[in-house]
């Protein structure tokens, strides 16, 4: 199999894509996306709840744990050259805030942006692993272990969200063309870490990639993130973003940077799909921690449950494949009563290729930002 760093193109949402948001202006005629804090009760509390925050010494009561079930769908029609196909595939999720004091996280050329702050900041991680196969005609890969971490520290609501530091551990194979010769041009493995440093003031990305696999392609890059016509986002805090716009409306566009291609455009719209069978599944785990609770007269689980889904599209000229999420919906009407606190429950994800669909669904609510 071939070697390298690039974008992952496959197993994971907030490596390779990104949302959108817009509507409202600034004076400098900067579109900017109408965010919420749709993950509390009051979704219009723009700051960072401080039972929400931990300290970094005692244990965290109020801090969201979500687990969700990974499963692989072939197409009705596949690659006409390869196939794929991922087993025992688990997604996990971490979001709560903390300070944001550690050395570590800041670049030494932005230090004097930070100096005297005292930040607090939201910290989301997520970890998916599944264990993948490549096949081509009679001859298959050994099983190959995908493992991707990210880690995100973002600004609250009042500041847009504003991103500070990000991390991709990026282990495993992923896609290598759409036609293939051997078994070996199937895939690409990757090894590698990918960091961004932003300055306090959101003008500035530095990111340091290593590829442990091939120290030639180390490098740090130096970008101007400040200028965009959108609101950018860092790609690791994807399900945060779209969790804050979903009360909005939809057909937006937003800026997403990402260590390997910098800045670009992505459109969110709202597609009319359910959320199927499972619907009465996740509405029982969500029940479980108090996320929703159903009617007397509801002749079965989950037949209550409204959702918002929103699908992701690149606007660059190469569209790609794009990538759908559904979220427990917002209720406008009764904004102090936010039951499902905009939930993730779903994402479907198509593989690159016409390879196949990769579903995430929600499993099991570990814990929740507030006590049930």
């Amino acid at each position: 199999m071939r070697k390298g760093l690039g974008i992952i193109a496959v197993t994971l949402a907030a490596s390779c894509v990104f949302m959108a948001g817009c509507s409202s202006c600034n004076s400098k005629g900067k579109n900017v996306s109408p965010l919420a804090s749709n993950w509390y009760t009051y979704t219009g509390y723009k700051n960072i709840q401080p039972t929400f925050i931990w300290d970094g010494e005692s244990e965290l009561k109020y801090k969201e744990q979500i687990t969700y079930d990974v499963t692989f769908k072939k197409p009705s029609l596949g690659n006409s050259t390869y196939s794929v196909n991922y087993e025992n595939g688990t997604y996990s999720t971490e979001f709560y805030a903390r300070k944001f004091d550690d050395d570590t996280l800041i670049h030494e050329d932005h230090k004097s942006g930070y100096e005297g702050k005292n930040i607090i900041s939201y910290y989301y991680r997520t970890e998916f692993s599944a264990t993948v196969t490549y096949k081509f005609g009679s001859k298959e890969s050994d099983p190959l272990e995908s493992n991707i971490t990210t880690e995100s520290y973002f600004l609250s609501v009042e500041d847009e969200l504003r991103p500070l530091y990000s991390k991709q551990v990026v282990k495993g194979p992923s896609p290598a063309a759409l036609q293939a010769q051997s078994l070996s041009d199937c895939y690409t493995l990757f090894d590698g870490v990918y960091e961004t440093f932003y300055s306090y003031n959101g003008k500035s990305a530095i990111s340091q990639i290593t590829d442990n696999l091939n120290t030639k392609n180390n490098r740090t890059t130096t970008k101007n993130v400040g200028g965009t016509s959108n609101s950018l986002f860092d790609v690791t805090s994807l399900e945060i973003v779209l969790r804050a716009l979903i009360g909005s409306g939809f057909n937006q566009t937003i800026a997403l940077y990402t260590p390997l291609n910098g800045i670009n455009s992505f459109t969110l719209s709202s597609p009319s799909t359910s959320l199927g069978t499972q619907k009465g599944a996740i509405a029982t785990a969500l029940m479980s921690k108090g996320l929703y609770i159903p009617a007397d007269d509801e002749a079965n689980i989950g037949d209550g449950l409204q959702t918002t889904a929103v699908s992701v599209t690149s606007n660059s000229q190469l569209k790609g494949v794009s990538q759908t999420y559904w979220f427990a919906k917002v209720d406008k009407d009764n904004k102090l009563n936010n039951t499902g606190r905009a939930t993730l429950l779903k994402i479907s994800l198509p593989i690159v290729f016409n390879l196949g669909t990769l579903e995430y669904t929600l499993k099991e609510v570990t814990s929740t930002l507030w006590d049930e």
